[in-house]
């Protein structure tokens, strides 16, 4: 009796040793980011070296950083892209798409002499900042520059207890930690579908103007407020119209946005120009985007050189918006401002 209690102990030591190797050879279970290192692994976000290891106090560099960030937040790598970003990434470089995508939609600007120093090592502070743009999270004002990127990942609880000081260079398991405290999460996990979901919008309709030779729009967040608010209201209201019941014109609705604040404030030469296209029941970003370049009044809106900037609305049909439909409303306000 007491061979076989022996026995029964041997082997759940065995297994829990066993266990606590599992993930990688440097990183055992009680490793403050074992669960994140485990979380990323298997999510196919970030994977070890040949030999077995994660090297989870090894510093990450910034193109090492926002490609895992990127990737990360779409599911996969980025669409193509063609042209310079910075002069010290090259298009042949494995880290090309992702820091030209990254800088495309504004999630990282470089430094003041225009490049990106892809091979550095990153610091806390400027991994904030990716990460909070990346993430669309609300950032306020503050000094120094860092500070409401740093702020808006506490609120998600999205820092580890390890990073104190702003400055000091981000390791590895910490990276994993973030991503893990951020996309873990189920409701960001919702939050950044629809996000990258918004993005695939903008892609492919900067796609479409890139054929026709026109410029591409740029993400303007009073247009995606505006945007989203419209198609939250359709899905909430089950109706289906540029106009409110009320009335209220998609001019009137972006301008109660904020989006011609600055504009009615100025004392000067000026014009504006808004625009908006509907859809109901696509389920994919790329059928939103056929429908409309199909119908000549929304691909009108999509070509229109007089158009700059864009925001999108996404929200999911429900069962009380007619039983026919499943998909999503689909809102894409337009927008430009001159003035002089």
């Amino acid at each position: 009796m007491k061979k076989a209690l022996l026995l029964v102990a041997l082997m759940t030591l065995s297994v829990w040793a066993n266990s606590a190797l599992a993930i990688f050879s440097d990183v055992p279970m009680q490793h403050p980011n074992a669960k994140a290192i485990d979380y990323v692994r298997d999510e196919g976000i970030v994977s070890g070296y040949p030999d077995g290891t994660f090297k989870p106090e090894q510093p990450i560099n910034r193109a090492e950083f926002t490609k895992i960030i990127i990737e990360a937040v779409l599911g996969q790598a980025p669409l193509e892209h063609a042209g310079e970003c910075f002069p010290d990434v090259n298009s042949e470089e494995w880290f090309y798409p992702y820091v030209c995508y990254a800088k495309r939609v504004e999630i990282i600007s470089g430094f003041p002499d225009k490049t990106f120093r892809p091979g550095q090592n990153i610091s806390f502070a400027e991994a904030a900042k990716i990460v909070a743009n990346s993430f669309h999270m609300q950032t306020g004002l503050g000094e120094p520059w860092y500070q409401p990127y740093i702020d808006a990942l506490e609120e998600k609880n999205a820092v580890p207890p390890s990073l104190q000081d702003p400055a000091e260079l981000l390791t590895r398991g910490e990276m994993a930690e973030i991503i893990y405290r951020i996309v873990g999460s189920d409701l960001f996990k919702a939050e950044n579908a629809l996000a990258a979901l918004k993005q695939e919008v903008i892609d492919l309709t900067n796609a479409e103007r890139q054929k026709a030779g026109l410029s591409a729009l740029k993400h303007n967040s009073y247009l995606e407020s505006s945007a989203q608010a419209h198609s939250d209201d359709m899905q909430q209201r089950d109706y289906f119209q540029h106009d409110t019941p009320e009335g209220k014109t998609p001019t009137e609705r972006i301008k109660g946005s904020g989006y011609l604040h600055e504009f009615d404030q100025c004392n000067c030469n000026k014009s504006y120009a808004v625009g908006e296209n509907l859809g109901k029941g696509q389920t994919t970003a790329k059928q939103a985007i056929e429908n409309w370049m199909n119908s000549p009044e929304h691909k009108a809106n999509i070509l229109n050189e007089k158009f700059s900037e864009i925001g999108i609305g996404i929200t999911e049909i429900t069962e009380q918006n007619n039983g026919n439909f499943q998909g999503y409303f689909w809102v894409q306000n337009f927008g430009d401002i001159k003035m002089e």
